[in-house]
């Protein structure tokens, strides 16, 4: 049988200290760039792009004024 969870009060109200750092590749893909517009404002995002993508300036663009979003160009290498 799995085991389940049910977290208390004081769990469910905690707030983060510290903003979580994510990675987005393919950010700008439907998921990605999804993503990378909607995620909590307590998300660093470096937002990792294709060299040339046409939407990668919008895509750098922070609507909540957070400061925490980074655009990096690469492509990974196919192994």
């Amino acid at each position: 049988m799995p085991l389940s969870f049910t977290p208390n009060e004081t769990f469910t109200q905690l707030k983060p200290t510290s903003p979580h750092r994510v990675l987005v590749t393919g950010a700008g893909g439907r998921i990605g760039s999804y993503y990378a517009e909607h995620a909590p404002a307590h998300h660093e995002r470096r937002l990792m792009v294709r060299p040339g993508d046409p939407d990668a300036q919008k895509l750098a663009a922070d609507p909540k004024g957070t400061g925490r979003v980074l655009l990096v160009f690469g492509t990974f290498e196919l192994m």
